[in-house]
């Protein structure tokens, strides 16, 4: 969430997203937005699995991070675990840096963007780590 807040549901459940909240979804989980304020800015990221590559879920995995369990289990394809996370990092400026360079790279449409976004986005998964508080 780039600006303002977000009313969602998922998977039956209601959720608000605030400014810096990032929030990740499996693949199948139901997923509704209520209509935003004039005010409110959302940014929607979708990746496939390949952008996700062995090495990295190594590092995850050493780290003992939360996003290792999530990724794990959604190859698993666990019906008895739950299919998202949010991620509350608006006092993390770091993330903040990382998310303006994806979306920086993805507007100007530079030669060699998509690789830069990918770079990018394995850099915001790994800051996602067990350093930052998460809701499940």
């Amino acid at each position: 969430m780039l600006k303002g807040r977000a009313e969602q549901v998922v998977n039956g459940k209601a959720l608000t997203l605030n400014k810096g909240d990032l929030l990740l979804l499996d693949v199948g989980a139901e997923h509704s937005i209520k209509s935003l304020g004039k005010n409110d800015l959302l940014v929607n990221i979708l990746f496939r699995n390949s952008n996700i590559n062995i090495d990295l879920l190594k590092d995850l995995r050493r780290s003992r991070s939360v996003l290792y369990d999530f990724l794990l289990r959604s190859s698993v394809k666990s019906s008895q675990q739950q299919n998202f996370l949010v991620f509350r990092t608006a006092k993390n400026k770091k993330i903040a840096q990382i998310m303006n360079e994806i979306i920086d790279e993805y507007f100007l449409k530079r030669e060699f963007s998509d690789t830069v976004i990918k770079a990018y986005l394995q850099v915001l998964i790994t800051n996602l780590g067990p350093r930052l508080s998460c809701f499940r």
